[in-house]
């Protein structure tokens, strides 16, 4: 990892034990001010996690794992899982 990605932040993998244990860590972690999240799980994880960081300034990254893969259909995610890497950024909340 480049130095100055080091110097700016700091990753933690945390991961959940229960239903409901998303919701928490990333409240905690937007009350924190950390700068993203990054869901890496099913519908259920990304919408515990979504949901807490609504009206933060923590940016909420995908990484779509689940059986279903249901955020990666268009509806969900209009550009795909194809491009889901292809670091783009789209604001999804901005009453903040």
């Amino acid at each position: 990892m480049k130095s100055w990605i080091k110097s700016r932040y700091i990753p933690e993998v945390i991961y959940t034990e229960r239903a409901g244990h998303a919701v928490e860590i990333a409240a905690l972690k937007a009350k924190e001010e950390a700068f993203a999240v990054v869901a890496i799980g099913g519908d259920g994880t990304i919408n515990e996690i979504a949901r807490s960081l609504v009206h933060t300034k923590t940016a909420l990254g995908i990484i779509p794992c689940g059986s279903g893969k249901r955020a990666c259909t268009p509806s969900a995610n209009p550009y795909g899982c194809q491009k889901s890497n292809q670091h783009h950024q789209r604001r999804i909340d901005r009453h903040y």
